[in-house]
């Protein structure tokens, strides 16, 4: 469950402090592009990819029951839910190719 969220617009970073006590913190455009929704998902089976400017950013967000989330960016991408379990593993893996900039 979400204890605290932080959507950090200048920076361009959402940092999230989860009741598991795991504190994920990871830019906005690699959040777009982990997006897993269907056109998405797709994209990557034929090798293309979502991309992300890294000055995207998350314009909304809105809660999917307690474990997830739904953000809707500036690009008007807003179909993927982001359980909380892949938010943790997302910044676990260190995917976030804008983190040491951010």
């Amino acid at each position: 469950m979400i204890e605290e969220l932080n959507i950090d617009q200048q920076r361009g970073v959402l940092h999230l402090r989860l009741s598991s006590g795991a504190s994920p913190a990871l830019s906005h455009a690699a959040l777009r592009m982990a997006c897993r929704c269907a056109p998405c998902e797709a994209g990557r089976r034929l090798g293309h990819p979502p991309v992300a400017e890294q000055s995207v950013r998350i314009t909304g967000c809105e809660p999917i029951g307690q474990q997830a989330l739904r953000f809707h960016f500036s690009d008007g991408h807003d179909r993927g839910i982001f359980p909380l379990v892949y938010l943790e593993e997302l910044a676990g893996r260190g995917v976030d190719p804008y983190a040491e900039e951010t």
